[in-house]
Formats: structure tokens, C-alpha cells, sequence
């Protein structure tokens, strides 16, 4: 029986140290911000190297998905992205669940 006691002690403490690597979340602090404003447009960073950003052109608001590249310092957009309207990106929020099927087939 010991033994016993002692293999759940031990699953216990592994379980503890795979807790203790977690991230704590203090309830009291803020969210953090997951977007800045970057020249009138807002900026939210997908990886290191691609963007989804929210702006006006000429009275239409776009939602972006586009990568970037380095150049001086500066991250600036490649031709390699999509702009939706707010119109397509509402009916691309409604495919997500299709999406989702669609990998867990494929």
C-alpha cells in the first residue's frame, strides 16, 4: 500500500511542477493589449513576420492579413496578404467553424 501512496505522491508532485511552469495570472492587472496603433491603423501581431492590421482606405475599413519584411529597422508590407472589407471579414467569422472541419478531415 505504501507504495502506492508513494507513485500518487510522486504523479502529485510531477503534476505541482507542470503547474508551477505555468504562467500566473493576477485577476487584478489589466489584460494586456494585443494591438497598437501604428499610424492610423491598428496593428496585431500574428508571428513575428505577419500582421493583421485595421484601417480606413478612402472611406472603407479593411482588415488586413499580410506579411512583412525588415528593411533599416522598420517592418514594412509585402504584396503577400489579403484585404477583406468589413463585409467579407464578417462572412469569414462565420466560416470558422467550416474551416475547422475541414483541417480535422483533411
Amino acid at each position: 500500500m505504501k507504495s502506492n501512496n508513494k507513485q500518487k505522491e510522486s504523479d502529485d508532485e510531477d503534476y505541482d511542477v507542470f503547474q508551477d511552469e505555468q504562467p500566473k495570472q493576477d485577476k487584478k492587472k489589466a489584460k494586456k493589449q494585443e494591438y497598437e496603433l501604428i499610424d492610423g491603423q491598428y496593428s496585431i501581431d500574428l508571428t513575428a513576420k505577419k500582421r493583421i492590421t485595421v484601417s480606413k482606405y478612402k472611406g472603407s475599413k479593411l482588415v488586413s492579413i499580410r506579411e512583412y519584411f525588415e528593411k533599416d529597422g522598420e517592418f514594412l508590407p509585402t504584396k503577400k496578404g489579403i484585404s477583406l472589407t468589413v463585409e467579407n471579414w464578417e462572412k469569414l467569422k462565420t466560416l470558422i467553424n467550416t474551416v475547422d472541419e475541414c483541417i480535422t478531415k483533411i
